[in-house]
């Protein structure tokens, strides 16, 4: 086994050598998110011309031999149109192999704890926007469909980047970062100039986005990590959780450890924007794990207005702090949204609990009324719905 002349190079480690084409050109193999999973070493390995010029990448196990051998074959037919017998296939497997049969011990290597004093002076959690966003910490935004949640953080990612305080309470100005796994290009796009109008802004006002969708969650964090290379973002969110699961059940406690690890300790805070279960729309849909990788759950919720302008054109929303680590939950933000029917969203503001307050439901149960307090209730055939009544048919008292 040769030994491999191992650099640290950021948050990654590479490895730079003269292509077995003899063609003069060297080649780049890079790894990042170097972990033990299911007792297992593995890593995201990116294979290049340099690391900005991948060529091939996959997030492999470090001892099996048939997921190397798989990346590399995939390298030297990008390369040179190589099959998996050609002499430099065969050399590209053999670098790859001893890069990564080294590369756990190098990661690990002399490090070691060290001593960690407390803070001298009582202090309180870095807030970027107090009861949604926190500095370098991972957050999930979850509410059920159709409750705003896309929209509302648009408005929160354009505020922190463009420095404007009149709507979302930001702490201070910074670069963000949306990952969009949602929406198509021009969707996206639309909703950004109505969120830049509302607040205030050119339409045209840009929002720096990584394109995921379709993608697994493999080739998504390296290019999260490039862009917050590239822009020094801090605060990153990411539209949404079930899109990136890419049909993996969020049930399962592998799906959460992969989703939320890996993009864990890139230097800017994660949040993530995910949806309620339909058979309960006051928790996050899937396993537990990814209650427990958040510092801060935040529910966002939407209710439709009961009087003065049509129920589809203007909207309650509350955000709440559901859960946080040694963080207590807070007041409730609350805001108005205002939309046209064809358009979309034209305006939105701060509002505050007297203009949304709870309600109670109308229903009839049995020989009464529900008279249930709801908060995201619907106003429909002049009856006010809890959730629990919401497409019933039966007519209020």
């Amino acid at each position: 086994m040769t030994e491999i002349p191992y650099q640290r190079v950021g948050d990654g480690i590479g490895y730079r050598f003269p292509s077995p084409a003899n063609d003069g050109v060297h080649l780049v193999i890079f790894a990042t998110h170097i972990r033990i999973e299911a007792g297992m070493p593995k890593a995201h390995i990116e294979l290049g011309i340099s690391k900005q010029d991948r060529i091939a990448a996959d997030d492999l196990k470090l001892l099996a031999s048939e997921e190397r051998l798989r990346l590399a074959n995939k390298a030297a037919l990008a390369l040179w149109g190589s099959g998996r017998t050609d002499k430099k296939a065969i050399a590209l497997d053999a670098e790859l192999m001893n890069f990564c049969l080294g590369l756990w011990k190098f990661n690990v290597g002399s490090q070691s704890g060290s001593w960690v004093e407390g803070d001298a002076e009582p202090s309180a959690p870095n807030w970027a926007v107090p009861g949604m966003i926190l500095v370098d910490s991972t957050s999930i935004n979850f509410g059920n469909a159709g409750a705003g949640k896309s929209t509302l953080y648009r408005i929160v990612a354009q505020s922190l980047c463009y420095d404007i305080a009149v709507v979302i309470p930001i702490q201070q100005a910074a670069d963000v970062i949306w990952v969009n796994a949602e929406e198509s290009p021009d969707e996206h796009r639309r909703q950004i100039g109505n969120v830049n109008a509302a607040l205030g802004l050119e339409r045209t006002a840009p929002l720096y986005t990584v394109d995921a969708r379709g993608m697994p969650m493999a080739d998504v964090a390296p290019r999260i990590e490039r862009a917050i290379a590239a822009t020094g973002a801090k605060h990153v969110f990411i539209d949404s959780l079930s899109r990136l699961a890419q049909g993996l059940s969020l049930n399962e406690n592998a799906t959460a450890t992969l989703l939320v690890d890996s993009v864990a300790g890139m230097g800017a805070s994660m949040n993530w924007i995910g949806h309620t279960g339909q058979e309960n729309e006051n928790r996050l849909s899937g396993s537990k794990h990814f209650t427990n990788a958040a510092r801060l759950m935040v529910r966002v919720q939407a209710r439709q207005s009961i009087g003065g302008v049509s129920p589809d054109l203007r909207r309650g929303v509350r955000v709440s702090v559901m859960k946080g680590n040694g963080i207590a939950t807070g007041d409730e933000l609350y805001f108005t949204t205002e939309y046209h029917r064809d358009y979309g969203l034209v305006r939105v503001e701060r509002a505050d609990a007297g203009e949304w307050p709870p309600l109670r439901c109308d229903m009839r149960v049995g020989n009464g009324q529900c008279r249930r307090l709801t908060w995201d209730g619907i106003f429909r055939g002049g009856v006010i719905r809890c959730g629990r009544h919401r497409d019933d048919d039966v007519d209020g008292g």
